[in-house]
């Protein structure tokens, strides 16, 4: 975990102030990648070190927000998990059906919108968006990225499952290398 202290201090000290001058982007967003071996230890620290780090960089209102919540409730309200879920149905057409009501409800977007409507009001707020590995194979961030960048107003801080190499990332460390971000990397 102490590999990951320094990245975390210095994505909420970018949060502070994002470099209004820089050409690639200027709104409040860093990732903090990390092995996804690691992925249990993250959400671990969640409480006992990026909270405190946060709370010592000045933000007073911290959410939480987990991608695998979202995606369950997804799931849960899939009218093709309700309509699929008998023995008629290949688990393929189950996953299809599902994986497109998700894509075409726009849950993940949805969620992170509202709760940024829910902080924004509030003294120094911080989202922390985690369990992004829960996310796949159904949606990707990158897209909540490209099709929202420029409503993001809220600091958000998301722990990256994946690599990055400058601007560009990997989810996972599996699938290829994107370099389609404006958002910081750590």
């Amino acid at each position: 975990m102490a590999y990951y202290d320094n990245k975390i201090d210095d994505a909420l000290k970018f949060l502070q102030s994002p470099q209004l001058t820089n050409p690639m982007g200027d709104k409040p967003i860093a990732y903090v990648a990390y092995d996804p071996a690691d992925a249990i230890d993250i959400d671990k620290a969640i409480v006992d070190v990026v909270k405190p780090k946060a709370n010592f960089w000045g933000y007073k209102n911290i959410k939480v927000l987990k991608m695998g919540s979202v995606i369950d409730e997804a799931i849960k309200n899939s009218k093709n998990y309700r309509l699929f879920t008998n023995s008629r149905f290949k688990e393929s057409m189950v996953f299809e059906g599902v994986r497109s009501d998700i894509l075409n409800s726009k849950c993940m977007s949805k969620a992170i919108l509202s709760t940024q409507d829910e902080m924004k009001g509030k003294d120094n707020p911080l989202i922390i968006i985690t369990e992004l590995e829960m996310l796949h194979p159904f949606e990707r961030l990158g897209n909540f990225e490209n099709d929202h960048y420029n409503d993001i107003i809220v600091p958000m801080l998301i722990l990256y499952p994946g690599i990055n190499k400058g601007i560009a990332r990997s989810f996972l460390g599996v699938n290829d290398i994107d370099g389609n971000y404006r958002s910081k990397n750590f």
